[in-house]
C-alpha cells in the first residue's frame, strides 16, 4: 500500500457484477476505484486528499483518505474516523497559513512582489484579514 497526495475532481457512482462502487476522477486524467460507500461519499467533495491506495492488476484502489484541503482551502474531516481535532486545526493553523501563502505567491507577480519577505508579509496579512471575519 502507498500513501499518495491526490486532487479529486469528481466521483461517479457505478454498479457492477460485484456490487456498487465509485470511480474517483483525479487531476491529470487518472482514475481510482472506491469500494467503500462512505469513503466514496466523503471523496465526493472536490479537493486534495492524502489517500492510502493499492494497485491491483493495473487498477488503483483507494482504501482510506484524509482531506488535506478542499478547492476553497477549507479543511475537511477524516474519512477513517481519526480525531476531528486533527482535521480542524487551531486558528492560524499551518493549513490556513499554507493556503494564504499559496495565494500570496500566485499574486506576487501582479502585486510586484520581488522578495520572499514581502510575499510572507502579504500571506500573514491575508490570514489576519480572513480571521477578522470570524467571531
Amino acid at each position: 500500500m502507498a500513501r499518495l497526495k491526490v486532487r479529486v475532481t469528481k466521483v461517479e457512482a457505478r454498479r457492477g457484477q460485484s456490487g456498487t462502487y465509485a470511480i474517483a476522477h483525479l487531476a491529470g486524467g487518472k482514475r481510482a476505484y472506491v469500494w467503500d460507500r462512505a469513503l466514496a461519499e466523503a471523496l465526493a467533495t472536490p479537493g486534495v486528499y492524502e489517500v492510502e491506495a493499492e494497485e491491483r492488476r493495473g487498477f488503483l484502489r483507494i482504501i482510506s483518505a484524509r482531506p488535506i484541503a478542499s478547492t476553497n482551502g477549507a479543511q475537511g474531516h477524516d474519512t477513517q474516523g481519526r480525531d476531528a481535532q486533527e482535521a480542524s486545526m487551531a486558528p492560524g493553523s499551518t493549513q490556513e497559513r499554507m493556503v494564504a501563502l499559496q495565494a500570496a505567491v500566485a499574486l506576487a507577480p501582479h502585486l510586484g512582489l520581488t522578495d520572499v519577505t514581502q510575499v510572507l508579509a502579504v500571506a500573514e496579512r491575508m490570514v489576519r484579514w480572513l480571521r477578522r471575519g470570524e467571531g
